[in-house]
């Protein structure tokens, strides 16, 4: 009995630990990827340039380290240019 209230709670565990990778919606960043909409896309980049700008204070300030500076510049600029790509894709379009 403790065998199979073990496994059964071990299955349970690892399905939530799955679960948001199949359901669900993703990020502000991950869910610009899926936008036709040009106001939507422009909002996306506009809010990406303020984090970007937030993140570079923070980091100036000293409270992020250079390492996980470079990191979250590298993500940003690499959303914006994502995001500024698929908008002149669909203002091309037109």
């Amino acid at each position: 009995m403790e065998k199979i209230f073990a496994l059964l709670a071990s299955v349970i565990a690892v399905l939530l630990v799955l679960m948001p990778f199949f359901m669900g919606k993703g990020g502000v960043l991950a869910a610009a990827s899926a936008v036709n909409d040009e106001v939507s896309l422009a909002d996306a980049k506009q809010k990406l340039a303020k984090r970007w700008a937030k993140d570079e204070e923070a980091f100036q300030k000293g409270d992020i380290s250079q390492r996980e500076w470079e990191m979250r510049r590298e993500l940003l600029t690499n959303r914006f240019l994502d995001i500024a790509r698929r908008l002149d894709f669909l203002r091309g379009n037109k």
